[in-house]
């Protein structure tokens, strides 16, 4: 029994063959997306630069931003360039394979933010202690100065007050600090140290922590 091909007898020399042409269409669905792609990615960059400028230094966002708005230009260039040759057959695989290099350079551009916008101190840890000596030990494990000292104002053996002290004189730096209180009495300072009084609002806490750690001469130890 034989059978026969009826595409195959059908098709001339040089002509395209299903493969090609579903390749074809495939990457003119690429070319077709590419507007909605890199719009959404100069936008996106644009807002994240913009919240992470007074987080990160403006030599690591600039350049960054300055490398997406090339990269989309890139791609813009190479979008109106396909439109105006509108290549057919085995002209389109070739634009393929532009599509893909523009597209891996935008991961590039992509995945370097993870390393240059890094602000510094976002991954904090938090230790538990229930004496200045379990402190001292627990931040010297970490390596590290503490950004913020909540200390019991009447913690068993040594008041919050000799910790933030043994703390301060520790590290020879005026660490931020705030005294927890059980003490009835509206009293806001103890010893030049802030009181929160228990129970406590959570925006309270907030509101105090902000102060202390967005206080002018924390941010200029930080910038040195």
């Amino acid at each position: 029994m034989q059978t026969l091909d009826v595409e195959s007898s059908r098709r001339t020399p040089g002509s395209p063959c299903t493969e090609q042409i579903i390749g074809a269409e495939l990457i003119r669905a690429q070319y077709g997306n590419m507007p909605g792609a890199f719009i959404g990615g100069a936008v996106t960059a644009s807002f994240m630069a913009a919240v992470l400028y007074d987080k990160v230094s403006a030599l690591a966002v600039v350049p960054w931003l300055a490398a997406v708005y090339v990269n989309c230009v890139i791609r813009i260039t190479l979008w109106k360039w396909f439109l105006r040759v509108n290549p057919v057959g085995a002209q389109v695989p070739r634009w393929g394979r532009y599509s893909v290099i523009s597209a891996a350079l935008a991961g590039v551009v992509w995945g370097a933010a993870g390393i240059i916008l890094n602000i510094p101190g976002a991954c904090r840890t938090r230790s538990s202690c229930c004496s200045g000596a379990e402190m001292l030990a627990s931040l010297g494990g970490l390596r590290r100065l503490p950004d913020l000292i909540v200390a019991d104002s009447a913690a068993p053996g040594e008041n919050g007050t000799a910790v933030v002290e043994m703390l301060r004189n520790e590290f020879k730096v005026e660490v931020p600090a705030l005294l927890v209180s059980a003490t009835a009495g509206p009293v806001e300072e103890r010893d030049g140290l802030p009181v929160l009084q228990r129970p406590f609002h959570a925006g309270r806490l907030r509101t105090l922590i902000n102060n202390l750690l967005h206080a002018p001469a924390v941010r200029a130890r930080r910038a040195s």
